[in-house]
C-alpha cells in the first residue's frame, strides 16, 4: 500500500487515490440529497435570496427582510449571492450542492485517512450517517442527535464552514496546529457560530487532551493568529453583538429565538419526550468503539507481526503506523466528546436561562453533528480492525460493497423522480401549487418591481423569490441580527390584525406552531378597513388573500387558491367656495 504524504499523493496516482474516492463520495451523497426539496424545506429558501438581494440591490429593492444587514454571510453572499444572481434558484441550489458535497467528501476522506478508516469502510460510515442516523426529513432535517442540525442538504455559509472544520481535525490529530488555527479561522468567517464553537473545541481539546501541543509556545502563537487572520470576516458582526445593547420591543431578541422562532433547536425545554435516547444510543455507540479499540490496540500486534515471518525494519515500521493510527483514532473520539461540553452546558442551563441569553448561540449545533459523524467513523474504525484480526476483512470488504450498491439502487428510483419532476419546478417540493405559480408569474409580468405586496405573515413564504417582490414580514425570515427582531414582532402583529400571537408563550412548548396558527388566523380575519390600513402604513399597492373575495376592494388577480386585491384610490376631499 503507498503511503500518503502531506500533499496526499504524488500527481501521476492523484486522480486514483483521491479524486476518484471523492467523486464516488459525491454521487453517492448526491443520490441521497442533491435534488431533495431544493428552495423547499431548506434554509435555501431564504438564505440565497438574501444573498442575491446582496449582490444585486435593484432585484426586490424595497423588501425589507431582503435587505437587512448581511451579518456574517459576508463570504458566502460573495461566491452564490453572484451564482444565484446570474443562474437562478435552481441551478444555484444544485451546482451549489455538489461544491459542498464535494468538498465535504474531500474533508472526510482526508480525516478518514488519518485515522487509518479505508474507503469501503469510509463510505460504510457515510451510509449509516445519512440513512440509519437521519431521521424522516432526510437531508433538510435530523442528521444530528436531537436540535435538527445537518451536514449534507443545501447549500448555505455552514457547508463551507463544517468542510473547513473536518480538514482542520485532520491537521489537529497530526499536531499541525498553525494549518488547523487557520481554517478554522476561515470556518468562523463563513459561519461565526459553528467556526466558533469548533475553535473552543479545539481550545478545550488542547487543553484536556493534547497538553504537550501547548507546549510549543511558537507554534501556539501562530495558530492563534492564523485563527486571526481567517476569521476576519467574523470581527464585525462579533463586535456588535456583544456591544450593541438590546433594541426596545417586546420581546429581548434573545428571547425570540430561543422561544418563538427556533426552540426545535435551542431549547431543550420544548423538544419532545424520548428526545435524549438517540443522543444516548450514539454515545453508547462511541464509548463502545473507543473501548475495542483501546481492548485491541492492548493485545500485543507486535506478536502477530513477529509470527508472520516481518523483518525487525519492517516490524518498527508496522508498529509505528498502528501506534499513530490508534492515537489519531482516540484523539478524534477525544475531540468528539469536548465538543459535547457546550451541549451539556446548554442542557444544564436551560432551566434557569429564563431569555435565552446563553442559548442564543446553539450551544447543542456542534455535538449534534459531531457526535454521529465521530460515532459512525469509530464505529466502522473498529469493525475493519476487528475483521482484520481474525482474518475475515474480504467477507466484509464484500458486504459493504453489497449493501453499498443495493442502496445506490434502491435511491436511483427516488432520485430518477425527483429529476424528472424538476421539469415543472416549482412544485410540490418547494411547497407551491399550480395556482400558486400562475399567482406569482403574473405578479412578475404585471406588476411594478419595487411593489410591496401585503401577504400572509406565515403561508406562502417562498413570495419573495417566486414572485419577486416584496412583502411585508414572514415568521420563518427572522433577521439575522438583533436590530431587526422588535420591528420583525411590531410587523407580524400588525399582519395578525386583532388577533395577539404572542400569548401563552411557554418556555417549557415548542411555541412556534401555536403562534404561526394564531398569525394565520388573524390575517384572514382581518377587515376592509384593517387591509387599508396595512397598505397604507407599509405603502404597499397589493393586498393577498388564500380565500374567495371577502374584502370589499378592487380586484386585481383571481384564481381558485388567491385573490389579489389593490388599494383604492383615495378620495378627494371636496373643495368648499
Amino acid at each position: 500500500m503507498k503511503r500518503l504524504n502531506h500533499n496526499w499523493l504524488s500527481k501521476g496516482d492523484a486522480f486514483q487515490g483521491v479524486w476518484l474516492p471523492v467523486l464516488i463520495m459525491v454521487a453517492f451523497i448526491s443520490l441521497r440529497c442533491l435534488l431533495n426539496a431544493n428552495m423547499g424545506l431548506v434554509n435555501e429558501t431564504n438564505i440565497l435570496p438574501f444573498a442575491r438581494q446582496h449582490v444585486n440591490p435593484d432585484w426586490i429593492p424595497r423588501d425589507w427582510y431582503l435587505n437587512q444587514p448581511a451579518g456574517y454571510r459576508v463570504p458566502f453572499i460573495a461566491v452564490f449571492g453572484r451564482m444565484a444572481d446570474a443562474w437562478g434558484f435552481l441551478a444555484t441550489s444544485i451546482v451549489g450542492r455538489l461544491l459542498g458535497y464535494t468538498a465535504l467528501s474531500a474533508a472526510l476522506l482526508f480525516l478518514s485517512r488519518r485515522i487509518g478508516l479505508s474507503f469501503p469502510l469510509l463510505m460504510l460510515a457515510i451510509a449509516l450517517f445519512l440513512y440509519v442516523n437521519t431521521g424522516t426529513s432526510g437531508a433538510s432535517g435530523a442528521q444530528g442527535t436531537v436540535s435538527r442540525e445537518w451536514l449534507f442538504g443545501g447549500i448555505e455559509p455552514k457547508i463551507p464552514a463544517y468542510t473547513c472544520i473536518l480538514f482542520a481535525i485532520g491537521m489537529l490529530l497530526e499536531g499541525r496546529l498553525v494549518w488547523a488555527g487557520l481554517l478554522l479561522g476561515v470556518a468562523t468567517s463563513f459561519h461565526t457560530l459553528v467556526g466558533g464553537w469548533a475553535f473552543l473545541t479545539t481550545l478545550g481539546w488542547l487543553v484536556l487532551w493534547r497538553r504537550n501541543l501547548l507546549r510549543d509556545l511558537p507554534q501556539v502563537g501562530l495558530m492563534l493568529l492564523t485563527y486571526a487572520v481567517g476569521a476576519a470576516f467574523a470581527y464585525q458582526p462579533v463586535w456588535q453583538q456583544l456591544t450593541t445593547d438590546a433594541p426596545p420591543g417586546k420581546f429581548l431578541p434573545s428571547f425570540v429565538y430561543v422561544f418563538i422562532r427556533t426552540p426545535h433547536h435551542l431549547n431543550p425545554l420544548s423538544w419532545g419526550f424520548g428526545w435524549w435516547i438517540k443522543p444516548l444510543l450514539l454515545l453508547g455507540l462511541l464509548l463502545g468503539s473507543v473501548y475495542g479499540l483501546r481492548w485491541m490496540a492492548l493485545q500485543r500486534p507486535e506478536q502477530e507481526l513477529q509470527d508472520q515471518g516481518r523483518s525487525p525494519q519492517h516490524l518498527a515500521q508496522h508498529l509505528a503506523q498502528h501506534l499513530a493510527k490508534h492515537h489519531a483514532r482516540m484523539g478524534l473520539a477525544a475531540f468528539a466528546l469536548v465538543s459535547l461540553i457546550p451541549f451539556a452546558t446548554g442542557l444544564l442551563l436551560a432551566p434557569v436561562d429564563a431569555n435565552g441569553a446563553f442559548l442564543q448561540y446553539y450551544p447543542f449545533r456542534f455535538g449534534d453533528i459531531m457526535l454521529p459523524l465521530t460515532a459512525w467513523l469509530l464505529a466502522c474504525c473498529a469493525l475493519e480492525q476487528a475483521c482484520d484480526r481474525w482474518g475475515s476483512r474480504q467477507m466484509l470488504i464484500t458486504i459493504c460493497l453489497v449493501v453499498l450498491s443495493l442502496t445506490c439502487v434502491l435511491q436511483s428510483v427516488t432520485f430518477a423522480q425527483q429529476a424528472i419532476a424538476l421539469e415543472k419546478f416549482p412544485r410540490k417540493a418547494q411547497r407551491v401549487s399550480t395556482e400558486g405559480k400562475e399567482l406569482c408569474q403574473w405578479i412578475r409580468q404585471r406588476t411594478r418591481q419595487d411593489a410591496i405586496f401585503i401577504t400572509s405573515p406565515v403561508e406562502l413564504d417562498n413570495f419573495h423569490w417566486l414572485a419577486e417582490r416584496a412583502t411585508v414580514a414572514k415568521f420563518k425570515l427572522v433577521p439575522p441580527t438583533a436590530e431587526g427582531i422588535p420591528e420583525w414582532t411590531t410587523r407580524l402583529s400588525d399582519l395578525s390584525g386583532s388577533v395577539d400571537p404572542w400569548v401563552d408563550i411557554s418556555r417549557t412548548a415548542d411555541n412556534a406552531l401555536a403562534i404561526q396558527q394564531r398569525m394565520t388566523q388573524g390575517y384572514e380575519r382581518l377587515t376592509t378597513p384593517q387591509a387599508i390600513a396595512l397598505m397604507r402604513k407599509y405603502k404597499a399597492r397589493y393586498f393577498l388573500a388564500e380565500q374567495a373575495p371577502q374584502l370589499d376592494l378592487p380586484i386585481a388577480y383571481q384564481n381558485e387558491d388567491y385573490t389579489l386585491y389593490t388599494r383604492p384610490a383615495r378620495k378627494k376631499k371636496l373643495e368648499t367656495t
